[in-house]
């Protein structure tokens, strides 16, 4: 009856044991189906952070090519503007120039009219004296 009592504990035992067992499978098949699950996600974040990477990379490309093209025209636009500058003071240098220049020949230009006048009054008194001495004579 004794062994018969302890065949039963262990059975009894062996069946909680089983049953242990099956539960402890049964979580382990969840964890494993869970580790997957895991690894999937990783593997997809990781696609997904590798293709955000190349996008920043060629974004980051992108904003220093047009950086480097904007401080090309920045200067391109820099130097036009320093050569209008100087075209502009040459030309307003030469059209001083040409002023004075003018001016100068207006002057030269009433100089003569007067000489001519003068010229002419001395040519009329000339005459003048000639006719008289003429007369005179």
């Amino acid at each position: 009856k004794i062994q018969q009592t302890l065949i039963e504990k262990h059975r009894i035992l062996a069946e909680e044991s089983a049953k242990k067992s099956d539960g402890l499978q049964l979580q382990v098949s969840a964890l494993q189906k869970e580790i997957e699950n895991l690894n999937r996600s990783q593997k997809q974040a990781a696609a997904v952070h590798n293709t955000v990477e190349v996008r920043l990379n060629r974004a980051l490309e992108e904003v220093e090519k047009l950086r480097s093209e904007l401080d090309k025209t920045k200067k391109i636009n820099k130097d036009q503007i320093s050569k209008e500058l100087q075209s502009k003071e040459n030309l307003l240098a030469e059209n001083k120039m040409l002023k004075k220049q003018k001016s100068e020949i207006i002057v030269g230009f009433k100089k003569q009219l007067k000489l001519i006048d003068i010229l002419e009054r001395q040519k009329m008194h000339l005459e003048a004296a000639k006719l008289l001495s003429f007369t005179e004579d």
